[in-house]
């Protein structure tokens, strides 16, 4: 059986996420603790979604290099994998103003 608590929110609930508030970014927003885990979702947020590319604001310039540097592709793979659809091909990180 499946462990942790991805098993207990996707995917039932993603589709009536997906239907109710508008798309893909919304599911992201939903389960993003679970798709990149609790460290990196603290500081970081998904903010939209344009042919297969995820804008993500980060709140420190240091996370975003390290982000960018090292955990791009295993975030990608996450999304995908977590949303049992492959809907990403790149993450442009991007500092949160402010």
């Amino acid at each position: 059986g499946k462990t942790g608590t991805t098993g207990d929110i996707l995917p039932g609930n993603l589709k009536k996420i997906e239907k109710k508030a508008g798309g893909k970014l919304a599911v992201l927003s939903a389960t993003w603790g679970e798709l990149v885990g609790e460290d990196v979702s603290r500081h970081t947020e998904p903010c939209y979604l344009r042919a297969r590319r995820l804008s993500v604001e980060v709140d420190d310039s240091i996370w975003m290099a390290e982000l960018s540097r090292f955990h791009k592709r295993t975030m990608i793979e996450a999304i995908n994998k977590g949303l049992e659809e492959d809907i990403l091909d790149n993450i442009v990180f991007r500092l949160k103003k402010g």
